[in-house]
């Protein structure tokens, strides 16, 4: 985990690309609503690179409540190839 987010930071400052990083501690309790502050506090994001596939899925339902289309609007890659993505219309992308 720790060398995919070095490898990926690395790629986007070599490339110039603008980077957000939303963290948290593993003891937070209130996860889904943090992500969601984050999400709704940086709306221009037009993709996100997320630490493994149910966390996507949890950003595809807070986007979609906030009427973005993905992936129209903003694109989401996963890591960890699950196999499942819900009730979708579409595939998630992942690595």
């Amino acid at each position: 985990t720790k060398r995919r987010r070095i490898s990926f930071e690395k790629y986007v400052q070599e490339h110039k690309i603008p980077l957000s990083i939303f963290d948290l501690d593993e003891t937070v309790t209130d996860y889904y609503g943090k992500l969601e502050s984050f999400l709704e506090e940086n709306s221009s994001i037009d993709g996100i690179f997320t630490i493994n596939d149910f966390t996507a899925l949890d950003v595809i339902e807070i986007l979609e409540k906030n009427g973005k289309r993905i992936p129209h609007d903003v694109q989401i890659i996963g890591y960890d190839g699950i196999k499942m993505a819900g009730d979708r219309d579409y595939l998630l992308s992942t690595i």
